[in-house]
């Protein structure tokens, strides 16, 4: 999970995953927040569009590399 997608969720230290074996109770589970709903679904939203970008550029860098590759006899 990256910065843009896991942004709410924990990102405990090795230690803490090893507390957490013990933790029946889940007294040790924080997540991250925001200040309000709207500005969550703000970020949410921001991570979701950047995503979708970032696959659209990998499925026409894909798309060119294939291109060249028929260009060149490959």
């Amino acid at each position: 999970m990256n910065s843009r997608t896991g942004f709410l969720f924990a990102d405990p230290s090795f230690a803490e995953g090893v507390a957490r074996l013990g933790d029946f109770s889940g007294t040790l589970n924080r997540y991250n927040t925001s200040s309000s709903p709207e500005k969550a679904d703000r970020r949410a939203m921001r991570a979701d569009i950047e995503a979708v970008r970032a696959d659209g550029q990998a499925v026409n860098r894909r798309l060119r590399q294939g291109r060249a590759h028929k260009r060149h006899g490959r």
